[in-house]
This record gives structure tokens, C-alpha cells and sequence, in this order.
């Protein structure tokens, strides 16, 4: 579709999504308006054992709640392509309660991305409640060189918005493609 959503979750429920391939084939969105997963659940949303390519915009959009998000052992490889400003993780007046990401991959190989950074967790949305997050011993490789950040980051972009108990933590960075 228009805003380049593949998955959408919605209501009162818990999804799983466990060892599958999610490619956003690199379909084209405008700024702020395109993700590939869009998960609006109130309760738990976990993402284990996956490898996510090739979003055109945001990989994974968080909105509604109250949630528990689980992200962990993940490879998320070329993230915005098609958008000057995209996120790995993003949330829109989400409120999350609990959130653990942990042990994923984020690679960015191709020249002409658009990455806001390498695991960006952006709240763009006003409204949002983030608390008791953990973003910690992720693997953040970048062999391009237009990457506007680098490294692990929990950001609020947009209007009034509360966060609290965020560590960030044993996450390695190699920038070459960046330095170079």
C-alpha cells in the first residue's frame, strides 16, 4: 500500500512473530508516513529469530498499548531506502510499560539510505509513555556511508511525552562505513 505496510496488528492481543523473512521490498513512502510492520495491540508484541530487510521507510511502527515489547535475536539489514527519514523501531503516542531489545543485528550495506541511525528508537508522535525500557547488547554495523547517526539511541521528536527507566548498554558500534 501507500504507506508500504506489509503486517498490521491491531486490538486487544498478544503476536508473536517468530523466525520469519520480512522483506518491505524498498516500497516507496514520504517522510513520517511508512513502515513496514504497524502493531497498534494492547498487550504483549514479541519479534524473535526474524530477519527484516529492505523497508522502504520505518521497519516496525509501536502505537496504541499498554505494551510489553520483546525485540530480541533479530537481523534487520537496509532500513529506508525509499524516505528521507526512516527508523529502525519507531512509536507513535504508544505507551509501553515494558520493553526489552536485546541481542539483534542491524546492518546497513548499500550507499542511498536514509537511516536516522543504526538502532534508532524514535517516539514521533505526541503522547507517548515509554518506561522500563532495555536496549542492550546489540550488534550495529554500518558499511554506508550516508547513515545521518550511528549506534543505539531512545529519542522524542515530537510534542509532550514521558519516559523513564531507559538503559542503554553493551551495544557495539562499528562505523567504518560512516568514518569512511
Amino acid at each position: 500500500g501507500a504507506l508500504g505496510r506489509i503486517i498490521d496488528v491491531s486490538g486487544s492481543t498478544n503476536a508473536s512473530f517468530l523466525h520469519n523473512e520480512v522483506d518491505g521490498a524498498n516500497i516507496g513512502v514520504s517522510p513520517q508516513r511508512g513502515q513496514t510492520i504497524n502493531v497498534s495491540n494492547a498487550g504483549a508484541a514479541i519479534f524473535k529469530y526474524n530477519y527484516l530487510h529492505h523497508s522502504g521507510g520505518d521497519m516496525i511502527v509501536f502505537s496504541g498499548g499498554p505494551q510489553v515489547e520483546i525485540i530480541q535475536y533479530n537481523l534487520f539489514k537496509d532500513i529506508g531506502f525509499k524516505t528521507a527519514h526512516s527508523d529502525t523501531l519507531q512509536w507513535c503516542g504508544s505507551i509501553v510499560s515494558s520493553s526489552d531489545i536485546g541481542f539483534n543485528t542491524v546492518v546497513q550495506t548499500a550507499a542511498g539510505l536514509s537511516g536516522m541511525g543504526l538502532l534508532t528508537i524514535n517516539a514521533e508522535c505526541t503522547g507517548a509513555n515509554m518506561s522500563h525500557m532495555l536496549v542492550h547488547n546489540n550488534t550495529l554495523i554500518s558499511k554506508a556511508r550516508d547513515n545521518f547517526a550511528t549506534g543505539a539511541n531512545v529519542t522524542q521528536d515530537a510534542g509532550p511525552a514521558a519516559g523513564d527507566h531507559v538503559a542503554i548498554f553493551d551495544n557495539y558500534a562499528d562505523a567504518s562505513g560512516i568514518m569512511g
